[in-house]
Formats: structure tokens, sequence, C-alpha cells
């Protein structure tokens, strides 16, 4: 996991977080239980998730690529 760097949330550009979200939400059908949840409600509760330290942001070096991930970053 050395080629993986937690991104605090904070130092994303705001659309750069928010598109990053969307991505995580939209990228497989994850299922959010009985009832149909927008979008928009999910994004948020993702959101709300990465500010409590629910979900981490983190970058790999080797791919160039940020992830969301279950948190806290292990180590």
């Amino acid at each position: 996991m050395q080629n993986l760097l937690e991104i605090p949330w904070q130092d994303l550009p705001e659309d750069t977080f928010y598109r990053l979200v969307e991505e995580f939400v939209t990228r497989d059908g994850t299922d959010y239980g009985e009832h149909e949840v927008s979008s928009e409600t999910k994004v948020n509760q993702v959101i709300q998730g990465i500010k409590c330290k629910e979900y981490i942001i983190v970058f790999n070096q080797e791919e160039g690529s940020a992830h969301i991930c279950p948190g806290p970053f292990p180590g």
C-alpha cells in the first residue's frame, strides 16, 4: 500500500471533489436498500461519509488516479 496516499477532501477543488464523488456513486450499481435513492441523495451521503471519515480519498501514485475507499486509512 505504499503507493497510496490519503488526500484530505479539503485539499481538492470543490468541483473536482464533487465529480470524484459522482463517479464513485455511479461507478457500479451500489445497492442503497429497499427504496430507490436519487443520485443527488447518494452523492450527499457519500460527501457526509467522507467528512466523517467513513470514506477516504486515496491517490494511487502508480496509476495516477484517485479513488474513494472505506476509511480510515490503514497504517
